[in-house]
């Protein structure tokens, strides 16, 4: 039963396991990182197709636990305004990525993430005011964004 269970996994797996574990450990301390540190390695050793339904699945799990505490804590018009702008460019950003060569996914992941580790160490926050407008274009470039980048809510930060 495990050997058929380990057979099943990619040859470099260990790696893989690695990645999930160092991915957990940043987003339990930090609360975001999860595709940062995972895509990479995951896009090394897995399709870019298995490598977003893995990382998908850790974004949608991982958080369950804290979601149901956080929901009398959220601004509801300001969630409802981001989630317009998101499911109407999603798809978009779902489209391109199944027209991406598995090397272009490679380069496209590893540019998007040093780019936003710049803007992190930077320290660059946006200050002014969250008018419904912005909100929605928030959410419309997170769509796209985020499905290219492949982890949900670092934009809307």
């Amino acid at each position: 039963m495990l050997e058929t269970a380990l057979a099943a996994l990619p040859a470099n797996w260990t790696w893989l396991v690695g990645a999930v574990f160092v991915a957990g450990m940043v987003r339990g301390f930090a609360g975001f990182g999860t595709a940062m540190v995972y895509l990479p390695i995951a896009s090394l050793v897995l399709s870019p197709k298995d490598a977003l339904v893995s990382m998908a699945a850790m974004d949608i799990l991982g958080p369950l636990p804290v979601a149901w505490r956080a929901r009398r804590d959220m601004a509801k018009g300001q969630l409802t305004s981001l989630l317009f702008g998101f499911i109407l460019t999603f798809p978009i950003g779902l489209y391109i990525l199944t027209q991406l060569a598995p090397e272009r996914f490679q380069i496209l992941v590893a540019s998007c993430t040093l780019g936003v580790l710049v803007i992190l160490v930077s320290g660059w926050r946006y200050r002014g005011l969250l008018s419904s407008k912005l909100l929605v274009g928030t959410g419309l470039v997170s769509g796209v964004w985020e499905d290219l980048r492949a982890s949900q809510g670092r934009l809307l930060f």
